[in-house]
């Protein structure tokens, strides 16, 4: 059984740039960092993407450590200072915990504080994954009911005797009991453990895909080995959490849960909104059919609709932790003298969520300076550079583009590489712009 991805590339090797970074074969397991998104594999049955769908999951792996010592000695303080200022009963003392466990619990989440917690992403098969959430909600709905009966039980008097209370007491107690077992048994087959700080080891890992995920590290491997000098790959910590709010939110503007979270991790500046990105030189040339297919259909749809353009260029970068991918485009017209740049940012288990954005560039005077319009929030940088936003589609924002234009000089480039040229100018300033006023720190290196 074979699937059609359209976000996946042409070659595995070039899907999986620098995810090597982030984990590593370790005899019959392979060994994680936090942050990684595995490749699309099955790590139980060993089934590929081309075999089968697959369904990306979400695993924590929580150490039990100081932080959760310091979590019920903060609880407890509170519960003792409320204590002097008023009357609490035994049930007060129930919800207090409860909840104040779920928000201190939350919180330490956004705020990525908590060192022993690492975060990964694995693939499943996707009618393995609809079983296994189906037991999920059974358990969970199963313990909300008991929780829910729990605290009516202790609200509301009724007659029985003592005996009869120890006898529901007793009844709630096995079958939570029961509940904790049932998750404990239903999981994967392979173990999850603590390697050194920050790193997982997962064992043991089906042959098929032991055998996967050794094709792609030795091919890393052999290209490593096959250079003149160990080969260095340009990386940067890019600060999220200093963008403005709604470039972070994204098409999640309606979403007010998601808003009031990436606002609290803005707020405390979460560590996880501080990530590696590779620089753009890193990013691998490849040809408009090896876009990915919403990408590839916006190129197609704009040369269709404007025959006399041309396409230039495109370009495929993977993040270092293997989880985003970003794909661009570069469009131009019969002169040169517009430039449509068509870029797409998709995280691997949630490709559906992302959206293409259009811009467009025309440089004006000596070609030091441009004009620019785009279809969605932008990063006032304090640049030379004119840019402006437009709603719409692509032809609106054209249409915007020249709107903004006029009155200019229009600047030519005299071919294509000399706008290449231009582009990559553009993104060294850019990138100098962001380095200086904090957004993200200088590149360095690091071995492949």
């Amino acid at each position: 059984m074979t699937s059609e991805n359209p976000y996946a590339p042409p070659a595995v090797a070039e899907t999986e740039a620098g995810s090597s970074r982030y984990w590593r074969i370790d005899g019959a397991g392979i060994i994680l960092k936090n942050g990684a998104t595995l490749p699309k594999i099955d790590l139980d049955s060993g089934v590929s993407e081309d075999e089968g769908k697959l369904r990306s999951i979400q695993r924590i792996h929580q150490n039990v450590g100081g932080g959760s010592i310091i979590r019920i000695f903060v609880l407890v303080a509170l519960y003792l200072v409320l204590n002097s200022y008023f009357k609490i009963s035994g049930v007060s003392i129930f919800l207090f915990f409860i909840i104040g466990t779920v928000l201190f619990s939350r919180f330490m989440n956004l705020s990525g504080v908590q060192s022993t917690r690492i975060v990964f992403w694995i693939f499943t098969e996707e009618r393995r994954a609809k079983r296994a959430a189906i037991r999920r909600y059974i358990r969970l709905g199963t313990l909300a009911l008991l929780v829910v009966g729990l605290i009516v039980r202790m609200l509301l008097p009724f007659g029985a005797t003592p005996f009869d209370f120890l006898k529901i007491y007793f009844f709630w107690i096995c079958l939570m009991i029961a509940l904790g077992l049932w998750a404990l048994f239903d999981r994967p087959k392979f173990k999850i453990r603590a390697a050194d700080p920050g790193w997982l080891r997962i064992t043991p890992v089906h042959p098929k895909a032991l055998e996967f995920l050794s094709t792609i590290e030795a091919d890393e491997m052999q290209q490593h080995e096959s250079a003149d000098q160990p080969r260095k790959r340009l990386i940067r910590t890019v600060y999220l959490h200093r963008y403005p709010l709604r470039m972070l939110i994204g098409r999640m503007h309606r979403n007010p849960l998601m808003i009031l979270q990436i606002a609290l991790m803005k707020l405390f500046r979460s560590r996880l909104l501080v990530r590696e990105f590779f620089h753009h030189s890193e990013a691998t040339e490849t040809s408009q059919e090896s876009l990915c297919l919403p990408l590839r259909e916006a190129c197609d749809s704009w040369l269709a609709s404007h025959p006399d353009w041309i396409f230039v260029s495109a370009e495929r970068l993977p993040s270092p932790a293997g989880d985003l991918i970003v794909e661009t485009a570069h469009l131009a017209a019969p002169g040169l003298e517009h430039c449509l740049r068509i870029a797409r940012a998709w995280m691997q288990h949630t490709p559906q969520k992302s959206n293409n954005q259009f811009t467009f560039i025309t440089w004006i005077d000596d070609g030091t300076e441009h004009i620019s319009t785009c279809d969605q929030p932008y990063l006032a940088l304090k640049s030379p550079q004119f840019h402006h936003r437009a709603k719409g589609d692509s032809e609106a924002v054209y249409q915007a583009q020249l709107g903004h234009i006029v009155g200019f000089m229009i600047h030519r480039p005299q071919d294509i590489a000399a706008l290449l040229e231009l582009l990559r100018i553009d993104r060294e300033e850019t990138d100098r712009l962001l380095e200086e006023q904090k957004f993200q720190s200088a590149v360095r290196e690091t071995e492949s």
